[in-house]
Parts: structure tokens; sequence; C-alpha cells
């Protein structure tokens, strides 16, 4: 899936994956022609890509330590590992590409550009994301401590889907709300 600009039509995909890979809150401008898009990346994006990212992490590392203490001399199983590897990272830009272009969850307020601090979303959601990566770590190294690891990653990337949920819940509410002080001012 590619995203193009809303002017030029030129790809945009790679504009798309760096700001949802590096939390980035805002609109995102083309390289080529210097239009700043009409979609806005809110926290709620963010924590969509953070959560379905962490899940399709936490199924990986359960692999790769599964394949670690069960492996012995099948060594084949390695390249079939680092095929599945490279799956992994196309689908991840897959997911952050579909978050960008159809707002699941959010579709009036794709948009709509909310009053944000945007270093504060980065900041807590970079804190998760490495406790996240420290259990990851936790859980190929300590085989007394793999299942509790899976288990502390698994809660972060429900507590991610958790955000989600609330910050779509936040947006609607900001929404009606702005609509009714409209109304009301009429």
């Amino acid at each position: 899936m590619k995203i193009y600009c809303d002017k030029c039509h030129e790809d945009i995909s790679k504009d798309v994956d760096f700001a949802l890979e590096k939390y980035e809150i805002g609109k995102i401008k083309c390289e080529k022609c210097g239009y700043i898009q009409n979609r806005y990346i809110s926290e709620t994006d963010l924590q969509l890509y953070a959560g379905a990212s962490e899940l399709l992490y936490v199924l990986l590392t359960g692999i790769a330590a599964l394949l670690y203490e069960y492996m012995g001399n099948r060594l084949w199983l390695i390249p079939l590992f680092i095929l599945l590897l490279a799956g992994a990272f196309f689908l991840v830009k897959y997911i952050s590409r579909y978050i960008y272009k159809n707002a699941p969850g959010k579709k009036k307020t794709a948009n709509k550009i909310f009053n944000e601090d945007a270093n504060r979303v980065k900041k807590s959601i970079q804190t998760q994301f490495t406790i996240f990566f420290i259990l990851a770590f936790g859980a190929l190294m300590w085989d007394t401590y793999r299942i509790e690891c899976l288990g502390g990653m698994l809660i972060i990337a429900i507590s991610s889907l958790a955000k989600y949920y609330v910050c779509t819940s936040n947006e609607k509410t900001t929404i009606i709300e702005e609509q009714i002080k409209k109304d009301d001012s009429k």
C-alpha cells in the first residue's frame, strides 16, 4: 500500500512510516511540493500503531524464544525465522500506512487538529516501548522468567490498545462538545 500527496500525488509512504515510527504528532509535509497533508496524526493513531506493533513483537519474541530453546541441530529453522522477520518488517510498514489512510475508529476526526502535547505523548510512548523491549530482551535471555516477560509485553500491548480506545472516545467527545458550543453560539 502506498500513500500519495494530496496535491502532487507523489509517494509519501516513507514519510508516513517515519512519522508513526518516531511517534510524531501533526501533519506530514510533502518533500516534493511542500504541501502539508490534510490528514492529522494524533495520539490515537500513535497508540493504535504502538499496540498493533507490540502485539506483533510479542508473537515474534515468543517464536524466537521457542526456536532458541528447541532448535538444537535444526539450523534450517534460522532462515525460516529470518523470512518471518522480513515479513514482519513489511507488515509493520503496511500497518502504519493502513492507519494513516483509513483512520480506524476515527473517520470523522481524521483531519481534525487536536490540542495535544506532542512532547508528552512522544515521551510516554517511547518510555512504554523501551520497557516493552527490555521485557523482550528478558524473555529471550532468561528462560526462568520468559513467561513473565512475555506476559508483561502482552500487558503493555493491551494497554496501548486500551489507550487507543480512550483516545478515540476523547476525540469523539471533543467533536461533540465543539458542535454543542457552535450550536449554542447561534
